[in-house]
């Protein structure tokens, strides 16, 4: 898998722990397959890709697949795990991510990204690498 992200967006006027993560990932899967964005928060499936966040594919360019999928919510300001895992029709995983990424939604740091405008609009962001082939499945 190519390089992943995680943006947090904290919308005007919401209490401090209440923010939408947008996730994106660049993955070539073959036809049939999907990405699923599971993790250790309930809201992420609680590490069940049937319950997980579906995740939208779309081309850039020829021979990429961009997939995004995104989670709002009141984080409770607990770190959470997560991973993508590649699905066939039947929601049978076909293959994990290697890596587990770790995200920070902490009521400090989304005080301190809408102080100072982080990354990713009125949030900060959070970003995680997943090493491997230059974004073709495998």
């Amino acid at each position: 898998m190519a390089a992943a992200a995680a943006t947090m967006v904290a919308p005007p006027g919401a209490p401090p722990s209440w923010v939408t993560l947008r996730f994106r990932v660049k993955y070539w899967t073959v036809w049939g397959q999907n990405l699923v964005l599971c993790g250790s928060d309930p809201r992420l499936g609680a590490w069940d890709v049937r319950k997980g966040v579906f995740m939208h594919c779309h081309h850039v360019g020829e021979e990429e697949l961009l997939w995004t999928g995104k989670v709002r919510g009141a984080f409770g300001g607990a770190p959470f795990q997560y991973r993508y895992a590649v699905v066939d029709g039947d929601m049978n995983v076909v293959k994990w991510c290697a890596l587990t990424h770790t995200v920070d939604v902490s009521p400090a740091l989304l005080s301190s990204s809408r102080r100072t405008g982080g990354g990713g609009g009125r949030g900060g962001s959070v970003n995680g690498n997943v090493n491997g082939n230059g974004g073709r499945g495998g």
